[in-house]
């Protein structure tokens, strides 16, 4: 396994890591939207690299969000 640059992965004991989930963004800009549908309104688009918390398990190919900072609105 490696991380988002490429490089091999490490070891760490569970204790020392927190349950929240976090996930980078690949490829950007990517619109994040309201709903787990192509045509629901975007809610923010976020640049490549961005760290998002994963609020739900993948369903059908989608994930559920969000941003540090809260929903940022679209320019």
């Amino acid at each position: 396994m490696r991380d988002v640059n490429g490089s091999p992965l490490a070891w760490v004991e569970r204790k020392a890591l927190s349950d929240k989930r976090m996930l980078v963004v690949r490829s950007g800009p990517a619109d994040v939207l309201a709903a787990a549908d192509p045509g629901a309104k975007t809610v923010f688009r976020v640049e490549q690299h961005v760290l998002l918390e994963l609020v739900e398990p993948p369903v059908s190919g989608w994930v559920k969000v969000r941003h540090r900072d809260g929903a940022l609105d679209v320019d």
